[in-house]
């Protein structure tokens, strides 16, 4: 008997029969002879390193070595050496140089398909299990042919084999020279491109930080991602793999990192006056402005929003309050900040760290200076927008007029502790 997800998969292939010549068999004999093609599929068109991928026809149909460039297999030895390379990652191999995409495209499916137990059919086959053992035997599938194919001995890369058509390297290896054909590893390409797609910011959230507008969460962005395409409008030449992803990759930006010291004023008389700058929070003010012209600006939905914004707004200058932590202690102790009130100085001066837990009246005080100076700063901001409203509505919508939610206030004392 089948298993479930092999039956579906060939109810989900309708078209198989046909492609390999059948009419009107069962499932098992179509299955028996869909095991014989894929054996010789994978043999064919099976690699890690599709050759492709540097010319969409790297080798003149009339060479002699046509043949031997189509199946370059390489899974690799993990170690732990911090590079990203084969072996060192799982990712799905691909297939190349074929004649038949259709086929070649269900060949790659059905060795990805996750069978009963959980598991990829490839991994059966990879570790040889009874279940693999039970469907060679019923359906005469040649399991070994098929294991070699897969996973073939690295000594099957000896073969000195390249192209003029390929991209290729060229230096002084001693008194000799050395030929280097790249090929690229089109399931570490691909793999990346995924974990990106999933990561990055999507086409709305794009759209809503490019209007300004607050986004709950946040969003991810890559700077300097640019794209490369393989294979130009005809991506289903050069692999499956580069087929599904429609011919394109990212490039990353490989360039050293620019490093800049943190920089943050030191408050000489005012916290809040002094190091938190009004515009660094316009983010904020520009959400609580959207919230101020609903319909009903009182009601649960718009509270949760006002206390994730309060909340993003409270994070936001938990950082300034760390970086001044990391100034060297004492250092508010210099005639330069002597008027500063001794609270802050409590709170912000690593020097105190240990009056900060004994004495904690600092932090109520804190609280309270952030809370009015954020409706303060908020007030002016409606001022620049010519939006008008009511200290008592603002009080209330800001929560002043009335406490936020426990998880609110908590966050808010263990981000000024």
């Amino acid at each position: 008997m089948l298993d479930p997800a092999i039956d579906s998969f060939l109810k989900e292939h309708d078209d198989l029969e046909k492609k390999l010549g059948l009419t009107n068999v069962s499932k098992d004999v179509l299955f028996s002879n869909w095991g014989q093609k894929l054996v010789e599929l994978v043999e064919g068109y099976f690699c890690s390193h599709p050759v492709k991928f540097t010319h969409s026809t790297p080798v003149s149909k009339r060479s002699k070595d046509k043949d031997k460039l189509t199946s370059i297999v390489f899974w690799g030895n993990a170690e732990a050496d911090g590079f990203l390379r084969s072996g060192n990652t799982y990712v799905s191999l691909d297939f190349s140089n074929y004649d038949n995409v259709g086929l070649s495209t269900k060949a790659f499916k059905f060795l990805n398909l996750k069978l009963s137990d959980g598991r990829a059919f490839i991994e059966h086959v990879r570790e040889n299990s009874d279940l693999f053992k039970d469907i060679c035997k019923q359906y005469k599938l040649d399991g070994h042919r098929l294991s070699k194919g897969l996973f073939p001995v690295e000594g099957n890369l000896s073969n000195k084999v390249t192209s003029e058509r390929m991209k290729q390297v060229y230096f002084p290896v001693g008194n000799e020279y050395h030929l280097l054909s790249i090929l690229t590893n089109s399931g570490i390409l691909f793999g990346m491109k995924n974990r990106i797609d999933q990561i990055i910011e999507s086409k709305t959230e794009r759209e809503n930080r490019r209007n300004k507008k607050f986004i709950e969460g946040g969003t991810f962005v890559i700077r300097n991602k640019t794209k490369i395409i393989y294979g130009g409008n005809q991506s289903q030449n050069v692999s499956v793999l580069n087929n599904q992803n429609g011919g394109v990759a990212y490039l990353l930006n490989s360039e050293p990192p620019e490093l800049e010291a943190r920089k943050v004023r030191l408050p000489k008389h005012d916290f809040f006056k002094d190091t938190l700058w009004r515009k660094s929070f316009n983010w904020a003010f520009s959400a609580l402005e959207e919230i101020l012209t609903e319909d009903e600006p009182n009601n649960m939905r718009i509270r949760n929003q006002r206390d994730a914004i309060f909340q993003a707004s409270i994070f936001q200058t938990s950082e300034y309050i760390e970086q001044i932590r990391d100034m060297p202690s004492g250092w508010s102790d210099s005639d330069a900040y002597e008027a500063l009130p001794l609270w802050q100085k409590t709170w912000l001066d690593l020097a105190y760290e240990e009056k900060r837990i004994t004495c904690p009246e600092y932090l109520d005080l804190a609280m309270t200076g952030f809370s009015n100076w954020f409706l303060k700063s908020f007030q002016a901001y409606l001022n620049v927008t010519k939006n008008r409203f009511g200290d008592i509505e603002l009080k209330h919508v800001i929560g002043l007029g009335e406490g936020f939610n426990p998880e609110t206030e908590q966050q808010f004392k263990e981000a000024f502790r």
